[in-house]
């Protein structure tokens, strides 16, 4: 396989689920992505980037953020085979302030408690 591929995988316990996943040539600038999720449980988010073996074959991420509330699948083709993108409510709800979160960071000054996992 010339081209990469990225995966956003969640797992709970020893179950692992494709969330959102995109390969093939995506052109040379910078793509917005996102996916919702829900879990009630302990989980890991797993962003697992495939190189490709051609010289196109480079993947990047930049800009990670977890917020709360659902948003749809973007883009739509990164959708996993055989999911349903979870639908967009549009009310308006009162909320309080959420509190800031160890994990809340800019990655600008180390890792910010996240941990970087490599295979070879």
């Amino acid at each position: 396989r010339e081209l990469g591929k990225l995966n956003i995988w969640i797992k709970e316990g020893v179950d692992l689920t494709l969330l959102w996943s995109l390969d093939g040539e995506q052109g040379n600038e910078w793509r917005d992505g996102q996916v919702s999720y829900y879990s009630s449980n302990s989980h890991e988010i797993i962003i697992e980037g495939i190189r490709g073996s051609g010289f196109k074959g480079d993947i990047s991420i930049d800009d990670i953020t977890f917020t709360s509330g659902r948003c749809p699948t973007s883009p739509l083709d990164a959708l996993p085979e055989n999911a349903t993108d979870i639908p967009v409510v549009t009310t308006q709800l009162m909320t309080t302030p959420m509190s800031v979160s160890p994990y809340d960071c800019n990655f600008e000054d180390g890792f910010c408690m996240w941990k970087v996992e490599t295979k070879k």
